[in-house]
Order: C-alpha cells, then sequence, then structure tokens
C-alpha cells in the first residue's frame, strides 16, 4: 500500500494514519505484553481527528492503558501500586471509601503526582503502578492517560471505577460493562 510520509506518521493514500509503536513506546503509551501485543516495528491505528465523538476518544485513550479489572486490584497493591480516589467528595461521603486508597482532587491530580511538578504532593517511583479511579470508569481512563503525558509512566485505572468494584466485592461473579457506550450512573 502506498503511504504518504509525515514523519513519524504514516498516512496511506486513503487517508488512514498509524504510527510506529516504537515512537508510542518511547512515551510510555505502548504495553507490551509478554504473551502478544504489540511489538517492536508495528504500527497501530490512529483515529481520524476530529474524533466522532466521546466514544471513540475513550476508547481511543483506553486502547493504550492495561486497564486493571477489580478482579486484579487486590493483586496489584499487594505488589505495590498506588491507588488513588478521583472521585468528587460528595460520592465519596454518600458511597464510601475504599480502603488503602489515596484521595487526590480530579482537578489537581496532575500537580499532585507529576514527578517534576513543584506541586506533587504524592511520591510515585518511577514504574511504580498508578491506579487512578472515579464513579464508573471512565473518567479515571482519561485522567491515567493525562497521568502517563506528565510522567507517570505506570498510571492506569480500574475498569469500573468505585462502582464497579463494589458490586465485584459483593459479588465476585459480576462481570463489569467496560463499552463506553454503557450506562454511566
Amino acid at each position: 500500500m502506498a503511504k504518504a510520509d509525515r514523519g513519524d506518521v504514516d498516512q496511506d493514500l486513503t487517508g488512514e494514519r498509524s504510527i510506529n509503536v516504537d515512537i508510542l513506546d518511547g512515551q510510555g503509551l505502548v504495553d507490551r505484553p509478554e504473551d502478544g501485543g504489540s511489538h517492536p516495528g508495528d504500527t497501530i491505528p490512529i483515529p481520524s481527528w476530529p474524533m466522532t465523538g466521546i466514544d471513540d476518544y475513550l476508547r481511543a485513550k483506553r486502547a493504550t492503558l492495561d486497564r486493571v479489572g477489580p478482579e486484579r486490584l487486590d493483586k496489584e497493591v499487594d505488589a505495590g501500586a498506588l491507588v488513588v480516589d478521583i472521585r468528587p467528595a460528595e460520592n465519596r461521603a454518600s458511597e464510601g471509601a475504599m480502603p488503602g486508597a489515596i484521595v487526590v482532587d480530579r482537578n489537581v491530580l496532575l500537580w499532585r503526582l507529576s514527578p517534576s511538578s513543584a506541586h506533587r504532593t504524592v511520591e510515585v517511583e518511577p514504574g511504580q503502578t498508578v491506579i487512578v479511579f472515579c464513579n464508573d470508569g471512565y473518567a479515571s481512563s482519561i485522567a491515567a492517560c493525562e497521568l502517563r503525558d506528565v510522567g507517570v509512566e505506570g498510571a492506569t485505572d480500574l475498569v469500573g471505577g468505585y462502582r464497579g468494584w463494589k458490586r465485584f466485592r459483593a459479588d465476585p461473579t459480576y462481570t463489569v460493562n467496560d463499552d463506553p457506550t454503557g450506562e454511566i450512573s
């Protein structure tokens, strides 16, 4: 297929765009699991800009994360992950807190965790997993990607957010709906 060279981004003559995963990996944006996934030299599609809506935007952001399901959370914490609650105070007051999670308001999250911020209040070790959660797992996906953008390379989020985690704790057979078009409480 004929390609038009645009620096790090390839665009075929039909307008489809892709980027070499080595470029993204250097920015901490590609997870390369041992059992598959992206490999050096692979390309992945880049969504067309502008996006067609928030659902496409969210899918694109989530594609860069190794998201943690509620069934995996305890294992990640035991391995040293930091868990960060970005829910509004009203939700924490009415729905409860997650034991061991630290609370950081969403509007200051990047400043509190970024390794280069003069306003950092949370120490994150290089490569440490940081699992962000919100109410339902939508805003936390975007927040985790933004944390990666400012140097928190181990940032990811909790699938289903606090509410999915709470339902899973009550019923371990519960499966979180991870579809961006799913119901938001």
